[in-house]
């Protein structure tokens, strides 16, 4: 009776995962392997991170199948068109998980897997796939290059969702030859607004059924002052109502074990994001976008990450390398390389950018000095002495009498005319 029992529960383990994609399945393996799974939603694993002393920050990860109790069309309006704010990539995660080959996958239209939705878009039943950056629903039919699905096929009980999503993707993307994800269609694509919009005249697509696996990742690198239970559970499951089922991982940089592209940042305990540079900068080091960085360039980080490697561009998949170096001296100079092809790039141009990439790769740095620093600091030095080496002014005497022309240089002083003198 004992193993009837077990061969039972055994059965519905079974049944369960094979009702999970196979995008779920894979997020729930390495959060058991590298985290925790919640087992309920309001369950606080970020305290938990929090309270542990070998690791610093965290990883969320929320995710919803199609069909789950809770998916995308149960979250507020305003939170759909970031809830799902990338593609997953599972072809070029290469070595059992350690890192990113930079001269190999993924490319933009065949690597991906896309989050797609079935939306009402102006009364049509559409098949629509999201934009990487997360603001705009691509629909078939609509969209530039776009599989015409008909309401039919898309309604229809025997509809394989998720291969017409893959050609929904495939068709847009490949047509406008993109190489970037993230940025395969838009609104000049026929791109509409998801959820809501605060332009009246964007066109918005209402969202009816969720058709693929989607997922939102969500770190902070800080433990101080409860950061992680705040990032976790106060920040989205409160205030932003996402109640999907959920994974933590303790120690931020686990982010690298979940092979998605971008992940947003929360800086510190008590306030929604305000991650800047160095976020960024630690992210692409793990083969990561950061999806919400200021004063970083989410273009430039994809491609210094993503872009396999060439001889056109020496800055495309740098960031890559970081992870997939030899040697400790090959890994610093992709440090640097990675930061500069970020923040420093521009030849004619030196900004906030390349300040903050000198202050880590300048002539005090123990890991790799940059030559553009070297010679950005050593000029900057020459001009300090020039300036210190400049005569300086005698000081003035407090005895002398200064007249109208020693207190205005510029202006003389004014004196009658003749024929004003002559009237009077």
């Amino acid at each position: 009776m004992v193993l009837s029992s077990r061969l039972i529960l055994l059965a519905l383990n079974c049944v369960l995962v094979a009702s999970h994609t196979e995008l779920w399945t894979k997020f729930h393996e390495v959060a058991e392997w590298q985290g925790k799974w919640a087992d309920r939603i309001d369950k606080h694993l970020g305290q938990e991170c929090d309270a542990e002393n070998e690791t610093v920050g965290c990883v969320t990860l929320f995710v919803a199948d199609p069909g789950d109790e809770f998916d995308l069309s149960s979250v507020p309006l305003n939170e759909q068109n970031n809830f799902l704010n990338t593609q997953w990539y599972g072809a070029a995660w290469t070595l059992h998980g350690h890192g990113i080959l930079g001269q190999s996958l993924p490319r933009a239209p065949e690597d991906f897997l896309p989050v797609c939705y079935i939306a009402n878009v102006s009364g049509r039943i559409v098949m629509g796939y999201e934009e990487g950056a997360g603001d705009v629903l691509l629909p078939c039919p609509g969209a530039d290059k776009a599989v015409p699905f008909t309401e039919e096929q898309i309604l229809s009980p025997n509809a394989d969702l998720e291969d017409m999503c893959s050609q929904c993707y495939f068709t847009v993307c490949s047509g406008r030859r993109a190489r970037d994800p993230r940025y395969c269609g838009g609104r000049n694509q026929g791109g509409v607004a998801v959820g809501y919009s605060r332009r009246s005249s964007d066109t918005v697509a209402e969202l009816v059924k969720q058709a693929t696996p989607t997922y939102h990742c969500h770190l902070t690198m800080t433990d101080e002052n409860g950061a992680c239970d705040y990032m976790q559970h106060e920040q989205h499951q409160e205030d932003e109502g996402y109640r999907t089922q959920h994974a933590t991982m303790c120690g931020w940089d686990k982010v690298r074990h979940l092979n998605v592209s971008i992940c947003d940042c929360t800086k510190e305990a008590g306030r929604h994001d305000r991650c800047s540079k160095q976020e960024c900068l630690n992210l692409a080091y793990q083969g990561v976008v950061c999806g919400n960085c200021w004063g970083c360039s989410q273009r430039r980080a994809h491609d210094s990450i993503f872009v396999p490697s060439n001889t056109h561009d020496e800055y495309d998949g740098v960031c890559a390398h970081v992870r997939t170096a030899a040697t400790e001296p090959e890994r610093n100079f992709s440090r640097m390389m990675c930061s500069k092809s970020i923040f420093c790039r521009d030849k004619d141009r030196w900004g906030s950018g390349c300040d903050f990439h000198c202050e880590h790769f300048g002539v005090d740095s123990d890991v790799w000095v940059d030559p553009r620093c070297l010679q950005h600091q050593l000029n900057a030095a020459r001009r300090l002495l020039d300036h210190a080496s400049t005569p300086a002014a005698p000081p003035l005497d407090l005895d002398t009498e200064l007249g109208f022309g020693e207190l205005h240089p510029g202006f003389p002083p004014i004196k009658a005319s003749r024929f004003a003198l002559a009237r009077r």
